[in-house]
């Protein structure tokens, strides 16, 4: 049973997203039809996504999942966070920020408030099934800048045999699931718009090695303040499993979490 469940509909796309990469702008992408919204969390269900949970009022953060999508009552039940005082605050009245990254696109929307409920004798929070939700396009991957205090570095075979030993560390400086940006000092990688790195490896913290294949997409010559110069080339990953990709699903949504807990 629900405990004071609000009697109103939310999960409209707001004007502006503070903190959440969003603007008025991406309301072109917004979904406004029911049955596409309850295709969409069907299949957010379906392949276990990973949902961040967030607040800009208190700062509170944390990973979720959906239990249910339940349409008599119009409302999602989503597990609760492990500390108790979290969910308190989420079920304060604020509004609520619901994130997730379903086949490599960013869909998200806002709650206006969440509340607690009992869901088969277990408790969960709940909001009001969305009215709309927005889904960015592919083109549109949300890419995160990595800490300089925990620097990822990226190793990238400088001859056409990997197996020489011969690697040329590289500085990540965003990620995405659909790429990377990483930044050489010039001449040190031979790249052209198209050229293919094959073989690269970098190390995630908590999340471990990962091996994929770059295409270079974008080259930009970058002017330090000390006069000297860096190339900063844009990557796209090619052909990335599905279990790569969750790891990397895994390790942007912690760093969102860490960079939102900061800012609160």
């Amino acid at each position: 049973m629900d405990k004071s469940p609000p009697p109103e509909a939310d999960g409209k796309v707001p004007e502006e997203i503070s903190g959440a990469g969003a603007s008025h702008a991406h309301n072109r992408y917004a979904i406004w039809s029911r049955s596409e919204i309850l295709h969409i969390l069907n299949a957010i269900v379906e392949q276990n996504v990973l949902v961040s949970l967030s607040t800009e009022k208190s700062g509170d953060v944390f990973i979720s999942s959906i239990i249910d999508i339940d349409t008599d009552n119009n409302r999602l039940v989503m597990d609760p966070a492990q500390n108790r005082a979290v969910n308190e605050r989420f079920a304060s009245g604020q509004q609520v920020m619901f994130e997730a990254m379903l086949d490599q696109v960013r869909v998200y929307f806002t709650a206006a408030r969440v509340w607690h409920c009992i869901h088969k004798g277990e408790a969960g929070l709940c909001m009001h099934i969305p009215e709309s939700i927005v889904r960015l396009q592919r083109r549109d991957y949300f890419r995160v800048h990595l800490p300089s205090s925990r620097p990822v570095m990226c190793a990238i075979p400088i001859r056409e045999e990997p197996a020489t030993g011969d690697w040329l560390a590289v500085i990540v400086e965003d990620l995405s699931l659909g790429g990377m940006a990483i930044v050489c000092n010039e001449g040190e990688v031979k790249a052209d718009y198209g050229t293919k790195l094959q073989g690269c490896r970098f190390s995630l913290p908590d999340i471990g090695e990962i091996d994929a294949d770059l295409e270079v997409r974008n080259i930009t010559q970058i002017t330090l303040k000390k006069g000297g110069k860096k190339i900063r080339l844009g990557c796209q990953f090619v052909s990335l499993d599905s279990s790569v990709q969750t790891k990397l699903q895994r390790y942007i949504i912690k760093l969102e979490c860490e960079r939102r807990a900061k800012m609160g």
